[in-house]
This record gives structure tokens, sequence and C-alpha cells, in this order.
């Protein structure tokens, strides 16, 4: 998968439209093969996004360089599950007020809404670490291993893992919606 192949457009139109991030929040990647991937630049606002948005990295690499502050996150999301094909960290309003709940409402959050349970497989919560650091990378990478495909960030945010990036962005409004609808009820 490159760039040519995402219609990068469209990818910040849903993003703006669903609410999913504020100012320039979250980070997006796709996987473009076994061991790299490209991963949203630091400070890059996804409502707005180009074709020099994204920088390529491996899963090995040991260096941030450019690439968001998430990086950790999304190469360890790769290692942990081999075919998710994209990883989508966001911030969204609902979701988020649900992350600073001591017990997040995951099981009803999940079964709330046929969409959720059509597009979700099993939903997890990660235990707060800094952001952008090995601690929070490696809660992400377990709960990925343990075949969740969305997580609540404890008092963070999100994030989802998909088939496509299209398929990562179906599951984060549907994730959104569910948790809007239950913070609504």
């Amino acid at each position: 998968m490159s760039t040519s192949d995402i219609d990068i457009p469209r990818v910040s139109e849903i993003i703006k439209l669903g609410g999913l991030v504020t100012g320039k929040s979250g980070n997006l990647s796709y996987r473009l093969s076994r061991d790299a991937y490209a991963v949203t630049v630091t400070g890059q606002d996804l409502r707005f996004l180009g074709d020099d948005s994204f920088v390529r990295k491996k899963l090995s690499d040991k260096q941030k360089g450019n690439a968001s502050i998430e990086w950790r996150l999304h190469a360890f999301a790769y290692a942990a599950s081999p075919s998710a094909k994209a990883v989508f960290h966001f911030q969204p309003r609902y979701l988020t007020a649900l992350s600073i709940l001591k017990r997040p409402p995951v099981d009803r959050l999940k079964d709330l809404l046929p969409e959720t349970a059509r597009y979700i497989k099993k939903i997890a919560v990660v235990d707060y670490a800094l952001p952008g650091s090995i601690a929070l990378a490696r809660g992400v990478q377990e709960a990925i291993r343990r075949r969740a495909d969305a997580l609540i960030l404890r008092d963070h945010g999100a994030v989802v893992t998909g088939a496509s990036v299209g398929d990562a962005l179906h599951k984060a409004e549907a994730f959104e919606f569910a948790a809007r609808v239950l913070c609504t009820l």
C-alpha cells in the first residue's frame, strides 16, 4: 500500500466530519510491507492530510525522526497483528470522556449498537502511560495480542486497527458513535 492507494482527501473529510480529532491531535498509519509502515508526521492536522503528511518507518526503527510522537504505538501494533493494515490513534469527544472513567463500560459499549458489534471484534482498556512512551506502546501491543481491535487508552483517547485505512475509519466512527449514545443515555 502507498499514498497513491489511499484517497487522502477523502480520509481527511471522514476524520473531519466524524469529529474524530480536535486540532492536531491523533495520528494515522498504514502498512507498506511486512516490516514497514507510513505514519503521519509530527504535528500533522489529520483534517488536512496531503501527500507529504506521512513518513516511512520500519518496525525495527529506534529513532523517531519526523514521525508522530506515537510512532512506537504504531510499530508495536503492527508487530502484534501481522494482519493489521492500518492503525488510527484519535481523541474524539465521547471516547475520551469514557477514557477518564475509573471503569469504562467496555462490555456495554461493544454490544450497544448493531454497527459497533458488526465492525468491532473486541474492545480493551489500556492503562495510562505517557503519550509517546514505550510503556504506552507495550500496553497497546499487549491488548492487540489479546485480539482487541478497538482500544480505550485510559485518560488519553482511543486506537483502532483495521484491514485497511477505510476499515479503521469505519471502526473509529462506529466506536465513537456508540460512546456518544452511551454518554447521552
